[in-house]
């Protein structure tokens, strides 16, 4: 009878350990899962709109009704400059990005990539694996979109975020994010 209120004490200690452990890891400051964020946002998170309003202040506005709730896209130099920027959110959450200037970095993990930096830093992500992005608008077939890549990592569920690292020799030159649902 005594064996057995100790192996219960462990058994319950054991199960303790195993739902505190995961708690405990993140407060102490080890990442269980990498994240995938830009300026602090991640895809598919929720955010007020004072927040979105202090990390992207200067930016241009532009706001809608929908089904969904109120739209709002956030948007940074002009498309013809080949400098051109912008988060959008549906309902404050945020569905998309599309980053070509040099004041937002994409953080994965500990590594952090701009605009203008080498493609090559991307090395320093465990588990990051690239695949060629297909433009399947391209007629008579789909074809492969030089430069293009689609980072693939087993914590950024690829059937819902589908974030893509755009190079030229090496450098990066944009950075898209954008929610598949």
């Amino acid at each position: 009878m005594r064996q057995m209120k100790i192996s219960k004490k462990i058994f319950f200690s054991f199960l303790l350990l195993l739902g505190t452990l995961p708690s405990y890891a993140q407060f102490g400051g080890i990442s269980l899962k990498v994240s995938f964020n830009v300026n602090g946002f991640q895809l598919g998170e929720v955010y007020p709109e004072a927040v979105q309003k202090t990390r992207l202040q200067g930016a241009r506005i532009k706001e809608w009704e929908s089904e969904f709730g109120l739209g709002r896209i956030y948007m940074f130099g002009r498309d013809e400059e080949a400098n051109f920027t912008f988060f959008r959110f549906s309902a404050n959450e945020l569905r998309e990005f599309y980053v070509m200037n040099k004041i937002f970095a994409l953080s994965i993990g500990k590594v952090s990539i701009k605009v203008g930096d080498s493609f090559d830093k991307l090395k320093g992500v465990s588990k990051l694996k690239m695949e060629q992005a297909i433009d399947y608008t391209a007629s008579p077939k789909p074809k492969p979109m030089k430069g293009a890549w689609i980072l693939k990592h087993p914590d950024l569920l690829e059937d819902v975020f589908e974030i893509i690292v755009y190079e030229e020799n090496g450098i990066v030159t944009a950075f898209t994010g954008i929610m598949l649902l």
